[in-house]
């Protein structure tokens, strides 16, 4: 497989007016393609840096992408994250109680659990019952009122000792998303927009 260059140009000149941004789109034999854009400047490649960043959708699974130039020396975000405190999210292919706790808060639980032992059949469950029923279908490929109560219950038991439960990450989330809209706030004044 290889790539080929499909078209170079000059999309606009550089901070200090002395070179250029070039776009530089490629594409492979299987017709994927990609663009990257870089400084032909001396001066301007020694202080900034392309970004790359998802502005949209134009429609699903294809999103509009944008560019811009950033200090080199702009920090990254460091402030509280989710994944940073707590790691990543177990996937729904690891233990079904563990992913019921990341995933469910308490109450959500005690809900779901309630509307299983009161209808007594999967197929009749409504709302959160009914979300993980499905999850546990994707999981293990079987869904049973009994088997699902007593993950639910044990999920109940362990859910207050257990670091990184649903309700603690998305506490923590609430606050990363303000910091992370701060931060954005913050960089939007030292980017220099090129497409």
């Amino acid at each position: 497989m290889s790539w080929e260059e499909i078209s170079s140009k000059r999309i606009g000149p550089c901070p200090c007016g002395n070179g250029h941004i070039v776009c530089t789109v490629r594409m492979d034999d299987w017709n994927r393609s990609e663009v990257d854009y870089r400084i032909e400047c001396g001066t301007c490649s020694k202080k900034y840096q392309v970004v790359r960043g998802v502005t949209g959708h134009r429609h699903p699974g294809h999103e509009r992408v944008s560019a811009s130039l950033v200090p080199i020396d702009y920090p990254p975000y460091n402030g509280p994250s989710e994944e940073a405190e707590y790691g990543p999210k177990n996937a729904l292919t690891n233990d079904f109680v563990v992913w019921l706790i990341e995933n469910e808060t308490r109450s959500a639980l005690v809900d779901a659990k309630a509307d299983l032992v009161a209808c007594g059949n999967c197929s009749r469950v409504k709302g959160i019952a009914a979300q993980v029923v499905e999850s546990r279908r994707r999981l293990l490929k079987s869904a049973r009122v009994k088997v699902i109560a007593n993950e639910i219950d044990s999920a109940l038991e362990r859910y207050d000792a257990y670091v990184g439960n649903a309700e603690q990450r998305e506490a923590l989330r609430t606050i990363e998303q303000a910091e992370r809209a701060k931060y954005e706030e913050r960089r939007r004044r030292v980017i220099i927009p090129i497409d």
